[in-house]
């Protein structure tokens, strides 16, 4: 590959303008984001990709003569565990991207935007839920045959809450 510089641009347009440039389909995911400089200079092309996703904590999966890139790596392993790596994404983020590699729905109530880091091998995916909410006390998890439901059980108190006093109707006003 010849020598290309990219200053300070959006990491996706790195990336597809990489495919492009070597004739290789790439697709990008929701949590690939932000800007980078970078120089590829004397490498073929997987070489420079491979360099490019472990400097800016990006994985791939190669299939169909296509590379899947993420900030989200998920490995489903022949005993049905789960390896995940992600690092500095909101849950949401994670959970979206978890849930369409296990092809199982994880549904969750308003989950907190904070920055998240996982990584976690040979696990269940009860505990890398149970890992998820574990600084919010507020949360918990249901288990349904056909999805998971991560409660925000505060809310959802206080959406049952009946208010004390006497509450009349406008009309009746």
């Amino acid at each position: 590959m010849k020598s290309i510089e990219f200053r300070d641009q959006n990491i996706r347009d790195i990336l597809l303008t990489l495919g492009e440039l070597n004739s290789v389909s790439i697709v990008l995911d929701e949590t690939v984001s932000g800007k980078a400089s970078y120089i590829f200079s004397d490498m073929d092309f997987r070489q420079a990709l491979q360099v490019f996703l472990d400097t800016f904590k990006l994985s791939s999966v190669f299939k169909n003569n296509v590379y899947y890139i993420s900030r989200v790596a998920v490995k489903i392993n022949p005993d049905g565990t789960i390896d995940l790596n992600a690092s500095d994404l909101p849950i949401r983020d994670i959970l979206r991207v978890l849930s369409n590699q296990i092809g199982k729905t994880i549904l969750n109530d308003n989950l907190p935007n904070d920055a998240f880091t996982i990584n976690v091998q040979k696990a269940k995916i009860e505990d890398i839920l149970k890992i998820a909410i574990a600084r919010y006390p507020d949360f918990s998890m249901e288990v349904q045959d056909k999805y998971y439901y991560i409660r925000n059980k505060a809310a959802a108190a206080n959406n049952n809450a009946v208010p004390s006093g006497k509450r009349s109707h406008p009309a009746a006003r």
